[in-house]
C-alpha cells in the first residue's frame, strides 16, 4: 500500500522554501559585502610603513644576516626572513599562502638589532640571543615579541 498523493501540499510548501533560499543568499550577499568594505576600509585606514620598502633589499639586511631563516612565533606560525628582506608570517608552516608579509631591515649589526614592519603599521623591534637561537623584543604597541629558530 503506498501513501497517497498530496499535490497540494507541495505546492503548499514552496513559498516557503523560496523564502528560506531568498533569505539564505541575501545573507551570504551580507556577509561578503561587509568583507569587502572592511578589506577596503583596512586598506585606507590602516598605516603601511612604506619607507622600508624604498631601501634596496641587500642594504635593508647587511650586517644581519644571521636573522635569516624561519622562527617560530610568539603568537603562534612561523615567521621567515628572507634574504629579499621580506618578513612572511604564515599560521602554519605547511601554509602555501603567507597570512602576512612585511618587511625587515637591520637597525643595528653591532648590537643584533632589526626592526620588521609589519602592513598593520606596527613595527617589531628585535634583538639575538647571543646563542643565535632566539629572537626578543617589543612592538610599537608595547606587546613583547618573540621567536625560536627553526632550523
Amino acid at each position: 500500500m503506498t501513501a497517497p498523493e498530496n499535490k497540494q501540499s507541495f505546492w503548499t510548501t514552496l513559498p516557503g522554501i523560496l523564502t528560506g533560499v531568498a533569505s539564505l543568499i541575501t545573507a551570504i550577499v551580507g556577509l561578503l559585502s561587509l568583507f569587502s568594505h572592511n578589506l577596503n576600509r583596512n586598506k585606507e585606514s590602516q598605516p603601511v610603513a612604506r619607507e622600508a620598502y624604498a631601501v634596496p633589499a641587500p642594504h635593508r639586511v647587511q650586517g644581519c644576516e644571521q636573522y635569516l631563516g624561519n622562527w617560530s612565533w610568539f603568537i603562534g606560525g612561523v615567521v621567515t626572513m628572507a634574504p629579499d628582506g621580506n618578513a612572511i608570517w604564515r599560521r602554519n608552516r605547511t601554509d602555501p599562502f603567507p597570512t602576512a608579509i612585511g618587511s625587515w631591515s637591520c637597525v643595528d649589526s653591532k648590537d643584533n638589532k632589526i626592526a620588521i614592519s609589519w602592513p598593520t603599521g606596527y613595527v617589531d623591534t628585535l634583538r639575538l640571543s647571543t646563542d643565535g637561537q632566539s629572537v626578543f623584543g617589543s612592538s610599537t604597541n608595547g606587546v613583547k615579541v618573540s621567536g625560536t629558530r627553526l632550523e
